[in-house]
């Protein structure tokens, strides 16, 4: 799997940049790192409101080394593809929510979100706003920017 490859590969290169503008790559590896085990929660969950305590253990982490970056990786393919197969058509043509900052970000059904989070990533911006930016051929381009 090139996710693991590249994932390997990051260790000790945490504060690296490609910019100055750019996220380190030790935060972009935390965010690749946990996003398989993104269907899990949307699964489970009928929100994630950033803002709220309770989102703390959703929130991108910088690992220091690869061994917790690897299994964070493998936990979330493991928990994902479990909720997935336990989890029936009419739970994921229920509504889930995206919220941050009291803003509802995105609210489909889950099978709609769940498709999406493949393509869009959500991120902080140089200037600590949270945009989403979706993929379109070889072009990025910001949906939305909130403060």
């Amino acid at each position: 799997m090139a996710t693991r490859r590249t994932l390997e590969w990051v260790e000790g290169r945490n504060d690296w940049k490609a910019h100055e503008k750019s996220m380190t790559l030790g935060y972009l590896s935390g965010l690749v790192a946990s996003m398989p085990g993104w269907a899990e929660f949307m699964i489970e969950r009928d929100e994630l409101d950033l803002s709220h305590p309770s989102a703390e253990p959703f929130k991108t982490k910088v690992f220091e080394n690869r061994i917790e970056l690897l299994k964070t990786l493998d936990d979330g393919l493991i928990t994902s593809r479990k909720a997935l197969e336990r989890t029936t058509d009419e739970r994921l043509e229920r509504p889930w929510r995206f919220v941050v900052g009291g803003r509802i970000l995105l609210d489909a059904p889950r099978y709609v979100a769940l498709t999406n989070h493949s393509f869009a990533t959500w991120h902080t911006t140089a200037d600590n706003s949270r945009c989403i930016s979706v993929e379109r051929g070889h072009r990025t381009r910001n949906l939305r920017s909130v403060r």
